[in-house]
């Protein structure tokens, strides 16, 4: 059921771009990169989807290849690492996604429940207050890491 949330807010959500370096300029070239990273990202969503986590990672290190400020694809490194039971590699993912993106509630909620899985329950409980100040109104994230901190997931 987790996985299937996943895919579910992944594929709602548009992909985060890192920002345009000035580079080249060359439009067309910087639309078929980012068109080529939005199609193997939802290949590794898929991926992720079947429990298939090595080659997602596989599929997702091609994207940080690309563009390495993707939040998105180092959050979903370090799922997929959590679920193969890749710890250090996973908190090594989530640190990064946060890094390109303080916000991204889907790494928040997934470095909480890493916290969760390696007993760090004050961690997680810090997460779960930023996920708050996030979400005031609430959202799928926080219900998520309450559910996971409540036992219940």
């Amino acid at each position: 059921m987790k996985i299937l949330n996943l895919l579910l807010i992944a594929l709602l959500a548009s992909p985060v771009f890192a920002e345009d370096s000035g580079g080249s300029g060359d439009s067309d070239y910087d639309n078929r990169s980012k068109l080529n990273i939005s199609a193997e990202m939802k290949e590794a969503r898929t991926l992720i989807y079947e429990a298939k986590y090595r080659a997602a990672v596989r599929k997702l290190n091609g994207v940080i290849r690309q563009e390495y400020r993707n939040a998105d694809a180092w959050n979903l490194i370090g799922f997929s690492n959590r679920k193969m039971g890749k710890y250090k590699k996973a908190g090594r993912a989530y640190k990064k996604a946060l890094k390109y993106n303080p916000e991204h509630k889907g790494a928040l909620e997934y470095q909480g429940e890493l916290f969760i899985e390696t007993q760090r329950f004050d961690k997680a409980h810090e997460n779960r207050s930023k996920l708050a100040a996030l979400c005031p109104d609430g959202c799928e994230e926080l219900d998520e890491l309450d559910l996971a901190l409540n036992g219940i997931n």
